[in-house]
């Protein structure tokens, strides 16, 4: 009987510790199972975080660039139709100042949407290859601009030198094939730049349609 009594005891003993244990275990898991949801739930944040920050800064991208393609195309355009007639045809001051604001109101557009591009994009999209090489062109589509504008004043000035002493003027033919030189060059650079600039939209629409935005 006593030995029994003993088991008993013991049985109780056990069962007490057993359920203590199982008790401080379950604890231990539930917080332990807490803890990583916690880590989830955090790191689910900064993923989201970055996923949003990451389509903003695509967005904005690929808003820019498109405007600076425009503003390309159209600045494209004015050179083709560019005539050596239009230039004789300014007789005023006025006539001078309309065609280098034409010219400058692609100009600004360009800068603009250049300076307003954010530096973050380069940190969620691979967009920077051959960007030093473009950006080496873009100056100097900016110096054959400054060229264009210059030969443009020496073609209306000899023009009309050689209008008022009456005689032909072999210099204005050249600077009329030297301008034709500078805008056949714009064109063909202006396209490379371009074409960078689209390669460029299309990685950021790729990378973008992975969350079903474009």
């Amino acid at each position: 009987m006593k030995s029994e009594s003993i088991i008993v005891a013991v049985l109780s003993l056990l069962l007490s510790f057993l359920t203590v244990l199982f008790t401080n275990l379950s604890s231990i898991w539930g917080k332990w199972i807490d803890a990583q949801q916690k880590k989830d739930d955090h790191r689910f944040s900064i993923r989201n975080v970055y996923v949003i920050n990451k389509i903003r800064a695509g967005e904005q991208e690929v808003g820019n660039l498109i405007i600076l393609i425009n503003a390309y195309e159209a600045l494209e355009t004015y050179y083709r139709h560019f005539k050596i007639e239009d230039i004789l045809a300014e007789s005023t001051p006025f006539d001078v100042q309309e065609r280098i604001k034409r010219v400058n109101t692609f100009t600004d557009k360009i800068i603009e949407s250049a300076s307003a591009s954010n530096n973050y994009c380069s940190l969620y999209f691979d967009i920077n290859q051959d960007s030093s090489d473009v950006d080496a062109i873009s100056s100097e589509l900016t110096e054959i601009r400054d060229s264009i504008d210059n030969l443009s004043d020496n073609i209306k000035k000899e023009h009309g030198l050689y209008q008022e002493v009456e005689i032909q003027s072999e210099g204005r033919v050249n600077y009329a094939d030297q301008l034709k030189l500078e805008i056949e060059k714009y064109l063909d650079k202006s396209k490379i730049v371009k074409d960078f600039y689209h390669r460029r939209i299309l990685i950021i629409r790729e990378e973008l349609a992975k969350y079903d935005i474009l």
